[in-house]
């Protein structure tokens, strides 16, 4: 019954952002851009969606992968399909790069696949150390970082076990290392289904 009223709810947020009448100069989606998995027939459709439902905003819509965008993170007791390369290919197909940056006066967005972390795949590799360069590039520049995942780091604690909801070690540990730098201000993820922010 939620689902259902899945599109109907996303049109009126991005109405209300086109309305706005101070615009804002950039919209980030942080994942779940669609319902489908792309291995379903009806993955294409619910892009065409998608696609339609954000014509109203005028400014650029960063959008970055959900586990329902290119599968669930790698594993074992996973329920669903889980990340693969064929998802990933048709994710970039669709909706573009996996992982970028950005800069916007002086500040750098850092918008990162947090299904690649752990899972194996080649591109994990090429996004660390592509991530690691972009801390690098904002520490000599001295830029406000912030960053934007679908998977949060952890829920209530660094050390909390591995669930659903979360990334599992030892990809966290990594994370977290970098996310400590000074010069990350904040990170933004989205999967978990209510409101909490930590400091």
């Amino acid at each position: 019954a939620t689902n259902a009223l899945a599109n109907a709810r996303a049109r009126q947020v991005f109405l209300e952002i086109a309305a706005m009448p101070e615009q804002p100069q950039f919209v980030i989606h942080l994942g779940d851009i669609v319902n489908p998995v792309p291995s379903l027939p009806t993955f294409d459709q619910a892009v065409r969606h998608f696609k339609d439902i954000i014509k109203p905003v005028k400014v650029p819509v960063h959008v970055l992968p959900g586990n329902h965008d290119v599968g669930d993170k790698r594993i074992e007791w996973m329920p669903a399909e889980q990340v693969c390369d064929s998802f990933l290919e048709k994710y970039r197909a669709s909706f573009g790069d996996d992982f970028f940056s950005f800069e916007q006066e002086g500040l750098r967005f850092i918008l990162v696949n947090s299904l690649l972390i752990n899972s194996g795949l080649e591109d994990e590799k090429r996004q660390q150390q592509w991530l690691e360069r972009q801390l690098e590039v904002a520490e000599a520049k001295a830029q406000r970082v912030f960053m934007f995942m679908h998977y949060p780091p952890y829920i209530y604690s660094t050390k909390e076990k591995g669930n659903y909801d979360n990334l599992d070690e030892p990809g966290r540990r990594w994370l977290l290392g970098l996310i400590a730098r000074p010069q990350v201000e904040a990170v933004f993820a989205r999967h978990v289904h209510n409101f909490w922010y930590d400091r």
